[in-house]
């Protein structure tokens, strides 16, 4: 088994600058060996997704604002999950390589843009 708090700091690194896609933090989770020999790799995620939500380490949304912007899904942390889900089930993955889109967009809160720069500060 694999704990998501190994994970967490580097996640929220990929947000220190700008949003960051479902995709992104898939690469991520697979350059942990536990995670890749993982029966169920979309659970791992929708896990480490929740965890990110509860803890209101980041918003999900997508990049359908005006310009491509952000927007954070104004739904409840279910909702979130369900519908990340259900894409990534209709993608059978986390892109849709037919409309290139990412399944879901992420922004790093405060919180999270604080635990990713102490997290960025201790490598160097």
């Amino acid at each position: 088994m694999y704990s998501n708090h190994e994970f967490i700091p580097e996640i929220l690194k990929l947000g220190l600058d700008d949003w960051f896609n479902l995709t992104q933090v898939v690469e991520v989770l697979k350059e942990f060996p536990v995670a890749a020999i993982e029966a169920n790799f979309m659970r791992i995620c929708l896990n480490l997704l929740e965890e990110l939500l509860v803890n209101r380490l980041v918003k999900i949304g997508d990049i359908s604002g005006e310009d491509g912007s952000f927007v954070s899904w104004n739904l409840e942390v279910d909702q979130i999950l369900f519908e990340i889900e259900r894409r990534w089930i209709v993608n059978s993955g986390p892109f849709n390589y037919e409309i290139g889109e990412d399944v879901c967009w992420l922004a790093n809160t405060e919180k999270g843009q604080d635990i990713a720069a102490r997290s960025w500060r201790q490598i160097d």
